[in-house]
């Protein structure tokens, strides 16, 4: 799972993917779902890389047989049909979205091709809409696996749509990196860590990372910016420096002063 980071908020300059321990473990649930139509939840607080691994990890496993759901906080059982209908293609008129006609439709539609159906944000979604998905996945059985991700909290949320929950073949929580996976993945991630010593990553995971890849893509984004700002050679890493480019980050509690003895 290398490969440059495209899929990323930040669209990092020359950062690339790199595999963890979590993100191959979601691999292999994301092929067994796939091969035998079953349904896996990821959670886990912002930032941890979940929806990236999960959709590289089906661009490599599924690349034209998984479909994204779009989602946003507070979408109706209404919308939430006509979404599901355009995703798989199908003209959501009246007649499609009525009953279990839409249901129909995709399973006609999958017959031929298993298909997963990747559904991020996941804690957002009504209990309405859990059973929705889990009907649609009784009528499909076998050949639609269902992919959710969605923050710490959604193994709770879906617990309370116990239809749905009761079918989850595998719960994946995802945690912040190790000290040790910091020191491993960090400097392949990006050309700014490659000589950077293993007491200043460490130093850096402390001030302002805390194991979290979104606040690695930020803090990296930030240094190479102060780099290029004062004419440094890439690469360049002071403290100094990157206490700079911590007073910049939004969050104060990253950020409290060089007094800070915690770091």
């Amino acid at each position: 799972m290398t490969q440059a980071v495209n899929s990323h908020y930040l669209q990092l300059q020359d950062a690339t993917l790199q595999s963890t321990a979590a993100t191959r473990l979601t691999g292999g649930y994301l092929q067994d779902i796939a091969d035998v139509g079953g349904i896996l939840c990821v959670s886990g607080t912002a930032g941890l890389g979940k929806t990236v691994a999960v959709g590289t990890n089906l661009n490599d496993l599924a690349p034209s047989s998984h479909r994204r759901l779009p989602t946003r906080p507070g979408l109706s059982l209404r919308d939430y049909r006509q979404v599901l209908a355009t995703t798989f293609g199908i003209p959501p008129t009246p007649e499609n979205l009525a009953g279990l006609t839409l249901e129909s439709h995709i399973q006609q539609a999958v017959q031929a091709q298993r298909q997963v159906l990747f559904i991020d944000e996941a804690h957002t979604l009504s209990n309405a809409i859990y059973a929705s998905l889990a009907t649609l996945w009784d009528a499909c059985r076998g050949h639609l696996a269902l992919a959710f991700v969605g923050n710490e909290h959604c193994p709770r949320r879906i617990r309370h749509a116990a239809p749905l929950a009761s079918r989850i073949d595998y719960w994946q929580p995802y945690k912040p990196l190790t000290h040790a996976q910091v020191l491993e993945i960090i400097p392949k991630f990006h050309p700014q860590w490659a000589h950077v010593s293993e007491s200043d990553l460490i130093w850096s995971d402390d001030a302002a990372c805390r194991g979290n890849f979104r606040n690695w893509a930020r803090f990296t984004r930030k240094l190479c910016l102060k780099n290029e700002q004062r004419g440094n050679p890439p690469g360049t890493f002071t403290q100094k420096l990157a206490r700079e480019a911590l007073q910049e980050f939004s969050s104060s509690e990253i950020w409290t002063g060089e007094d800070n003895q915690s770091w």
